[in-house]
């Protein structure tokens, strides 16, 4: 997902992307689904408070190539700079290492999914492509797929 702009009100963080040629409107409502699925899973776990929630998501004004997603309020993303690159890799290893203890892969780590907010806070999002695996690989690959998008 090309990401236009992430909105931000008091309570909500609103991201509107573009979509590819080949998108497939039935093939993300199934992410969308997967992602609430993973929220519940992680809602109910010790962890819960380390991600944030997704609350819905459709598309923007009824256009069926603005994809929306509409999360708890992340604080307004920043580009991660430099001096914080191993801090936010720290802390999104965590994360990983979190998902990975539930039995989830997230299975599309970067840069996309990752946001850092005004206040330094890194988030992991995007769980639309995870899936349930305690397969030692895919789990390999996260952290192999953190490091390069992050250069670490």
């Amino acid at each position: 997902m090309h990401i236009l702009r992430g909105h931000q009100e008091d309570y909500i963080t609103v991201y509107v992307g573009t979509h590819n040629a080949g998108f497939n409107q039935e093939l993300y409502y199934d992410k969308f689904f997967t992602e609430l699925e993973f929220n519940r899973k992680i809602k109910e776990s010790p962890y819960a408070a380390n991600f944030p929630t997704l609350f819905a998501s459709g598309f923007w004004n009824d256009l069926p190539d603005r994809r929306m997603l509409i999360y708890e309020n992340l604080g307004k993303k920043l580009p991660v700079k430099k001096c914080e690159i191993d801090e936010v890799y720290e802390t999104i290893k965590e994360r990983l290492q979190e998902l990975h203890s539930l039995g989830i892969i997230h299975c599309k780590v970067g840069l996309p999914n990752i946001h850092v907010s005004q206040t330094g806070k890194a988030s992991l999002v995007g769980l639309g492509n995870s899936c349930f695996s305690n397969d030692a690989e895919l789990q390999n690959l996260d952290f192999e797929n953190l490091a390069y998008c992050l250069d670490a």
